[in-house]
């Protein structure tokens, strides 16, 4: 088995990767642990305290995000209210891309 450094590791488990074969996980794989679908490797980090890193990096992503994602939502649903069948294609929009990110 390839050896990965600690860092990259950890890096790439922040940005929702395997730090093992990079494939990409379920944020809830990523945060509780457990098996990796694609390589069957254990998620974990080494301890609580860089457990509690990858987390914050996590939610940092999140906090980076947030507020562009109010405004286009907020945005779509206010012009999706001068446009008949405007709203429920928004919202289906809004689904994808929920899903997605």
């Amino acid at each position: 088995m390839p050896v990965v450094p600690w860092e990259h590791h950890q890096a790439l488990l922040a940005t929702g990767r395997c730090g093992w074969c990079a494939e990409a996980l379920a944020p809830a794989l990523v945060l509780r642990g457990g098996a990796c679908p694609s390589c069957a490797r254990v998620i974990h980090t080494s301890n609580e305290r860089d457990a509690a890193a990858v987390i914050a990096r996590v939610r940092g992503q999140w906090g980076r995000w947030r507020w562009p994602v109010y405004a286009c939502v907020g945005l779509g649903v206010g012009l999706a209210s001068f446009v008949p069948l405007g709203a429920p294609v928004a919202y289906a929009l809004a689904m994808v891309v929920a899903h997605l990110f």
